[in-house]
Order: C-alpha cells, then structure tokens, then sequence
C-alpha cells in the first residue's frame, strides 16, 4: 500500500538578477513540489503588480539528467494553478502598508500529477531514474514586483509531497512527463494577429493565454483565440466566451482572478484520451490571436502543459 511522505526539500536563497539551483531528493514519485516564497520588504507608497510577490520569480525549471527540462513556469503560472486547482489565488498575506521591514509570502504549487484527472497518477514523477534533479529559480528584482517596494531578504521553502511504497508503472518501458513550458511576445502598434506555432509530437493537456499590458492582466488585448491545424481548427472563440466559460469551469468565487487569463483545457472530462493528439496527425500546430493594442507594454504569454513520454533508462 502506498503511503504519502512529506518532506522538506532545500530552501532557495534570493539573490537579485540571478540563477539560484538546488538538488531535490531522487527516491520516491513525487505529486507535487509546495513552495512557499518569504519576502521581507520595505514598502514607501508601494503599487504591486497582478502577481505581486510571485513576480520576484521571472520563472522556475525543473530539470533531469542536466537536459531534460520538465517544468519551465513563469510566475504567472503559479497564480494560474492555484486557480485551476482550487478555484482560488490560494494561501498568500501580502502586505501593502508603508513601512519597513514588512513580512509578506505567497504559497504555490508545481505539480507532477496532473491536477483535476481521473488517473493523475499517470504522470507522478519517479526521480529515482534520474541521476540529478534540480530545481532551478530565475530571480528578479525589486522592479518586477511593483513600484515603491524594496525587497531586502527572501527565500523559497520547498516541501516535496510523495508517494513510498507505490509500484506505479515500473513495468513500463516509457515514463510520462506532464510537462510545462512558455513563449511570449509583444504586441506592437502595427500587429492585429498574432502566432504561435507550437511543436507537435505531442499530447496536448491544455494551453493557457495571458495578456498584459505594462504588467498588469488586461482582458483589452485579445479580441478572439483560434487553435488550429491548417483547415482543422479545434477552437475559434471570442475571448471574452472563453474567459466567462472559465469562471463556470474552475469554480472561482472572484471572476476578476481571471483577468487577462484565457483557460483552454483539452481534457475536461479528466481523461488523457480526449488530450490534443499531435504525435502523426498533424504537420502543425498554430495558436491564433486576434488583438488591439493598448497604451503602453502589450505581452501575450502562452503557456504549454503536454504529456510526453521518455525512454526509461536500462537498469
């Protein structure tokens, strides 16, 4: 019978600007990675961004064997999970305050079995096959944050949540990786549609859509979202259906979480059979976006979680 074993894994320093890496544990399958962010700042007429203290985090790795990358989030992506998860922003205490020495953290989560699916499990991360496992943190500044706030400490606590004694699929000759990824661009005057091509290959789980502009979610950006495969077109929906059929999907008790989000999930029944199959189907894989810009810095953000399956190594 498998038991659940939680355990601290080693806390990331902050440094600004910089690369910070630590070694996580390689014995169990781990479910998730819970990471608290501790921020001691001081605030003189502090103006935070939408992600506030997630923004101090440009973004988060996960690689294997020193190549294998299997999470590459931005924080907008920690925001983004805790509201599919839970419907919520999750456990945070930002304080806003003038003042020194201000205590603040926020709570987020990288999961490795896919959240909200019938066999979640199917993608549980067995790092004993790996010879390394690293997580990897981007830091940012003070600038990424906000305006009038001056961080001066901050770490990340990392707590691994497992499985021991869990058999799982070692039978199999293939491990599954519920990946994510990102890609982003800028709107400019003269752009009115925008692409992606996106790689194929691949079972596609979801994609998320962020737009911002000057750093804030804005829901001006994005008139309509249209994913296709040449004539094959699997969604063409004006943004703001997408970003009302969110709020009913995910449960959210405050809609405005969303803004600037636009959630398009491939499995909503939770099974893996209804996943975007793009392995020897489709030549391409094309994100289309029809927009307006606004005042100031326009970014579109997307966000990428497949499944993808690795050879295991030869024992």
């Amino acid at each position: 019978m498998a038991n659940i074993f939680l355990k601290p894994e080693k806390k990331v320093p902050y440094n600004a600007g910089t690369q910070e890496s630590v070694a996580l544990s390689r014995n169990f399958f781990v479910q998730n990675l819970l990471c608290k962010l501790k921020v001691t700042h001081t605030n003189s007429s502090a103006v935070f961004k939408d992600e506030a203290l997630y923004s101090l985090i440009n973004n988060v790795e996960v690689v294997a064997n020193g190549s294998l990358t299997i999470k590459q989030m931005p924080s907008s992506k920690f925001h983004i999970t805790n509201l599919k998860s839970t419907g919520k922003k999750g456990n945070q205490s930002i304080i806003t305050a003038d003042g020194a020495d201000k205590e603040s953290y926020v709570w987020f989560m990288i999961p490795f079995s896919m959240p909200r699916t019938v066999r979640a499990h199917d993608t549980i991360l067995n790092t004993k096959l790996f010879t390394n496992l690293d997580l990897i943190v981007n830091w940012g500044s003070d600038a990424t944050i906000g305006t009038g706030i001056t961080v001066t400490d901050a770490e990340i606590e990392v707590y691994s949540n497992a499985l021991v004694n869990f058999t799982g699929n070692d039978a199999n000759t293939t491990e599954t990786l519920f990946r994510e990824t990102s890609a982003s661009k800028e709107v400019t005057s003269s752009t009115n549609e925008m692409t992606f091509e996106l790689p194929v290959g691949k079972l596609y789980k979801a994609l998320d859509i962020v737009a911002t502009v000057d750093g804030i979610r804005s829901n001006s950006v994005i008139n309509n979202i249209k994913i296709h495969s040449g004539t094959t077109t699997f969604v063409d929906l004006p943004a703001e259906a997408i970003r009302a059929g969110n709020v009913f999907e995910t449960g959210l008790t405050v809609p405005s979480d969303l803004n600037g989000i636009h959630l398009i999930d491939f499995m909503p029944r939770g099974r893996v059979t209804d996943a975007l199959n793009t392995s020897g189907v489709y030549n391409t894989l094309t994100v289309t976006l029809y927009v307006t810009k606004q005042s100031g810095l326009n970014k579109i953000l997307l966000l990428s979680e497949t499944l993808q399956s690795v050879p295991k190594p030869a024992k």
